[in-house]
């Protein structure tokens, strides 16, 4: 089934949604506040809100030029997907080709494949790739935060585990903040965020890879990355202690912002800091000679023989799980014979 205009679900319950296509969505902000919501699906205050295998593709979230007049305020969230106020699970979807434009003055962009605002996500074997938000130099834009994914409340967890977090982009000449993906206080687990990146003027750029936003409120609590990639950016992580993200058994080549090398969680001895080429050739599937092979954290009570990876591989492989979305599983038997 293919779904074109979008979809909105509004203070809804139990609702599943499986093996859809829902494209070709566009929500536009012509009036004089400037708030936009998901242009492929959007849902507010929605509890088990169910996605499986859904592909949410080539929508897009846009405002409209105005007067100078009639500028200020307001924001854009979610060219492809927007949860606000939901508990929503997503499997195996496909978030790609998501478009979120801003054109206005003082209006920031918030997730140009899947924005959460006030939500809880958990999303397991899911693609974020391909995303874009595009601003127009011409105008004084807000802040852009992440080219994938934008996250924010660490009050409701989000857990976002094997999913693969490509090859989005962020486009403006003001600041760009989490190429991939920009969280508060939520977990990264066993996901592959790689060759995210920007098109700016002038602009200040942190984390291309991942953005850690502080979380200083006083009821927030940190979030995690663990049994990470993240390469393939200027900067893969912006962030660190001092910003309340934790990180560990995680490879990565780059940071910045609050020293993420001095975190103090015995798991940060497991991180891994010079594995410039962990993927095999054209493809996010593990190079058998990488060293996160066999090395990821094994606490999770997901992490057994009987999951898969991204890939549907069996989880564990070998004499442990690896680390990112993909586990490291020979592609042919050889047979010897003497």
């Amino acid at each position: 089934l293919t779904v074109t205009g979008g979809c909105e679900y509004m203070t809804t319950n139990g609702i599943a949604i499986v093996a859809e296509v829902l494209a070709g969505g566009e929500q536009a902000i012509t009036n004089s506040y400037y708030q936009i919501f998901g242009g492929g699906v959007y849902a507010y205050n929605c509890s088990k809100l169910t996605f499986d295998r859904v592909a949410v593709t080539g929508n897009r979230a846009y405002t409209e030029y105005k007067s100078s007049a009639d500028w200020g305020g307001g924001a854009a969230r979610g060219g492809g997907c927007c949860f606000v106020a939901s508990d929503v699970e997503m499997t195996a979807c496909d978030v790609a080709d998501n478009v979120l434009d801003f054109l206005l003055d003082s209006v920031s962009a918030y997730g140009a494949g899947m924005a959460v605002q006030s939500a809880r996500v958990v999303a397991d074997r899911c693609r974020i790739a391909n995303n874009q938000i595009k601003g127009d130099k011409k105008y004084g834009q807000g802040a852009v935060y992440g080219g994938g994914i934008y996250q924010r409340d660490a009050l409701h967890k989000s857990t976002f585990r094997n999913c693969l977090i490509v090859s989005n982009r962020q486009v403006s000449a003001n600041n760009l903040l989490g190429g991939g993906i920009c969280l508060y206080g939520s977990y990264l687990e066993n996901c592959t965020i790689a060759h995210n990146g920007y098109f700016a003027s002038g602009a200040t750029v942190a984390g291309s890879g991942v953005y850690d936003y502080p979380c200083n409120g006083a009821n927030w609590t940190w979030g995690a990355v663990t049994n990470c990639i993240i390469t393939g950016h200027g900067q893969d992580i912006y962030g660190g202690t001092d910003y309340g993200m934790k990180i560990g058994y995680t490879s990565y080549l780059t940071t910045g912002g609050s020293a993420v090398t001095s975190i103090a969680d015995p798991e940060a001895a497991h991180c891994i800091t010079d594995d410039a080429a962990p993927f095999a050739r054209k493809s996010y599937k593990l190079n058998k000679a990488s060293k996160v092979v066999d090395r990821a954290w094994t606490s999770y009570s997901w992490l057994t023989r009987a999951n898969v990876d991204f890939y549907g591989q069996r989880r564990v492989y070998g004499a442990g799980p690896d680390f990112g979305c993909a586990e490291c599983v020979p592609t042919g038997l050889m047979l010897m014979v003497k």
